[in-house]
């Protein structure tokens, strides 16, 4: 097989974008917190303290990062009415709003026992 200059892992097309799409994915979600704030969201429209106040540990500034990544994402919109003193508050876009198909595969693979039985023995994927 000839190097590929452009292509050294020697991926086919499918697979780096099937790649480049997994890690725009991770990229947008990871984190400790980020993925339990867009579960907050999937409930509805909330302010920045009750988006905090379940989160025990969730500092306010960590809290701030992780929902403006979010909304440089597209995957939150943040809406501030002028009103004294201002209220902020955040909500899902479509495309937040699509990560809940994501966020259910996820938890169904956590609860199925066999899925949990074969990470904690290190088995292989096909047994």
């Amino acid at each position: 097989m000839q190097y590929d200059r452009d292509n050294p892992s020697g991926n086919t097309t499918d697979e780096l974008c099937l790649e480049t799409a997994l890690q725009s994915t991770l990229d947008s979600i990871s984190g400790k917190w980020r993925m339990r704030i867009i579960c907050r969201l999937l409930q509805g429209t909330q302010r920045f303290s009750e988006i905090q106040r379940p989160l025990s540990g969730l500092t306010r500034h960590v809290l701030t990062l992780d929902l403006r990544q979010l909304e440089r994402a597209g995957i939150v919109t943040r809406t501030v009415y002028p009103s004294v003193p201002p209220r902020v508050e955040y909500t899902l876009t479509a495309r937040g709003y699509s990560l809940k198909k994501v966020f259910l595969a996820m938890e169904e693979w956590g609860l199925n026992p066999d899925t949990s039985r074969r990470v904690r023995n290190d088995l292989p994927l096909n047994q």
